[in-house]
């Protein structure tokens, strides 16, 4: 029997698949892999920002039952590796795996692999040039092995809407990680209070956060943050603020992802800008969204 379109096999299916977490696995070869992976566990101590003023603004459990492995990965190892698979060997199944700054021969053997373990794809943050040089070999070897693939740069790039198509191989894979984990591209709520015509930034709630979790830090820096009257009357018309009605707020923001610190490199990419600008971007553009 058909209710509002749907029969009652679909949605005992839809109910199994809403049931359904996610997993994860991970492979790294710096601290930026602790990072992001502490971000996912949100231990009581991960986050040391705000030193002895620290209000536990984070509000989640973290994802320790989604994470199924974790390898490290020698930080010395030569330039080219005759047997990559040894370091893989502890893989275990998962959807999908996380591979942050590892040897760019034990990245090419990953599709493979992947793709005996039944994983749906794989995810490399390129936070730094040097891992641009293997992407458009691993993406063949993805596509050979049924392995869909994520190249976001940098890893709060992470946005199907936004990403250049080249960079992922389908919108559905993305949506689904940046769904299930809430980290991606930046994404706030924000309480504003008008005073006069002034605007006052009361409080943030970050709905997804960069994979580093920088955003929870910047979030509680800007609370407090006046945007004076003549950006007030027009940020919302012209779509953005202008960086001399909202210096304050830039600045606030600016130094915020300074001092969390950001991950990305102060290396330039190909395009000419750093990863670490590009991240700064990101992070002020989601304060943005949130105001207009």
């Amino acid at each position: 029997m058909m209710i509002d379109g749907t029969d009652d096999n679909n949605k005992d299916d839809n109910k199994e698949k809403k049931r359904y977490k996610k997993t994860a696995a991970f492979i790294y070869g710096s601290d930026f892999g602790d990072i992001f992976i502490g971000n996912l566990l949100n231990h009581r101590e991960f986050c040391i920002s705000c030193g002895d003023t620290c209000t536990y603004c984070r509000g989640f459990d973290g994802y320790a039952d989604r994470i199924v492995a974790v390898i490290r990965t020698p930080p010395s190892l030569p330039e080219f590796i005759d047997e990559p698979s040894i370091f893989i060997m502890d893989l275990k199944p998962a959807d999908v795996l996380i591979a942050i700054d590892i040897h760019p021969d034990i990245l090419l053997s990953l599709p493979e692999r992947l793709a005996a373990l039944k994983y749906t794809g794989i995810i490399v943050p390129i936070e730094r040039p040097g891992a641009l040089s293997v992407l458009e070999e691993l993406k063949k070897l993805c596509e050979e092995n049924g392995i869909e693939y994520a190249f976001p740069k940098p890893f709060c790039a992470l946005d199907a809407s936004e990403m250049p198509p080249e960079d992922f191989s389908s919108a559905e894979f993305v949506s689904d990680f940046v769904e299930e984990f809430r980290i991606g591209k930046p994404l706030l709520r924000i309480k504003e209070v008008i005073r006069g015509e002034d605007m006052i930034i009361q409080d943030v709630e970050v709905l997804r956060s960069a994979p580093c979790g920088s955003t929870f830090f910047i979030a509680r820096k800007i609370v407090g943050t006046r945007i004076p009257a003549r950006s007030v009357r027009s940020f919302r018309s012209v779509k953005g603020l202008s960086d001399d009605s909202s210096a304050e707020l830039f600045r606030r923001i600016s130094e915020a992802h300074h001092a969390y610190p950001c991950t990305a490199s102060m290396e330039h990419d190909r395009d000419g800008d750093t990863f670490l600008h590009r991240a700064g971007y990101i992070a002020r553009k989601a304060v943005i969204n949130a105001l207009i």
